[in-house]
């Protein structure tokens, strides 16, 4: 759920952002392997990509892992390489060639002039988001998983229970 939200509230916030152009439906060339590009895409694909590596670290501290992160150097690694490349292709500038092999529209006003501010406000949500993930899974794996596996653990003893009394 918050995964979602943060991606509708971004969804529909870069609609309001003054360098926004809708897409030109007319100009698109059904039928084909053209791309369609578009804010609400780029917007997506930059906030989803910081979720994706987030909840990579949130699930590795459940089981069967319940090791910390660092132990496995190779998933660690990569963990900190895919977040440092995020990062780079948030605040990279505009003109940025890998970002128009990505199909990634530009924040620029029709003038030409980058905003930043957006981008900082990407950057701020996505660090809201993260710790956000990460205190609801921490909260779930470290107080609501032992507290559920405590009541799995009287109720199966009183059906043993039970079941001896039964049959003795």
């Amino acid at each position: 759920m918050i995964q979602l939200s943060v991606q509708l509230f971004f969804f529909f916030n870069v609609k309001s952002q003054s360098f926004y152009e809708p897409i030109d439906i007319a100009s698109i060339k059904w039928g084909t392997w053209e791309p369609i590009i578009s804010y609400e895409d780029t917007v997506i694909f930059l906030v989803a990509n910081f979720q994706i590596v987030v909840s990579c670290i949130a699930f590795s501290k459940s089981k069967p892992f319940r090791k910390p992160i660092w132990t496995n150097p190779l998933f660690f690694v990569s963990i900190i390489l895919i977040l440092a490349f995020d990062l780079w292709l948030l605040f990279s500038p505009a003109n940025n060639p890998l970002k128009e092999w990505l199909d990634l529209k530009p924040f620029t006003d029709q003038n030409g002039t980058q905003n930043d501010t957006y981008r900082y406000w990407i950057g701020l949500a996505v660090l809201i988001n993260s710790a956000a993930t990460l205190l609801v899974e921490f909260v779930i794996v470290e107080v609501v998983g032992p507290r559920h596996e405590a009541r799995v653990r009287v109720s199966q003893k009183a059906l043993l229970q039970r079941r001896m009394e039964l049959l003795s």
